[in-house]
C-alpha cells in the first residue's frame, strides 16, 4: 500500500455542508472556492448514496462568519486546513 506524503505546498480545506464533514485535497489552492463547492456537493450525494439533488451552492462562510465571492481563488482565500461552510438553500447564514 503507498502511503500519501502531505507536502507542504498541498492545500486541504475542511468543509462542512449540512450535517457533514469533508476534508478536501485541492492541490496547491489554485482553483476557485467554486469548484471547491461543486466538489462537496457531489462528495455529499455521494455519501447518501447519490439520491439528493442539492443544486449549487449559493455562498461560502469563513469561521470568522464573513462570506466569500465564489470566483475567488482558494489559495488566496483560505489557509490551508481552514474550516468552511457550504451555504445552501436553506441554510441560515
Amino acid at each position: 500500500m503507498l502511503e500519501e506524503k502531505e507536502n507542504s505546498e498541498d492545500y486541504y480545506i475542511n468543509v462542512l455542508i449540512k450535517e457533514k464533514k469533508f476534508r478536501i485535497y485541492c492541490g496547491d489552492g489554485r482553483q476557485k472556492l467554486r469548484w471547491l463547492t461543486d466538489v462537496c456537493i457531489l462528495k455529499y450525494d455521494k455519501s447518501l448514496g447519490g439520491k439528493c439533488n442539492l443544486g449549487i451552492a449559493y455562498g461560502m462562510k469563513l469561521e470568522n462568519g464573513n462570506l466569500c465571492d465564489l470566483d475567488e481563488i482558494i489559495n488566496t482565500v483560505l489557509k490551508k486546513n481552514e474550516f468552511v461552510w457550504i451555504l445552501m438553500k436553506g441554510t441560515i447564514k
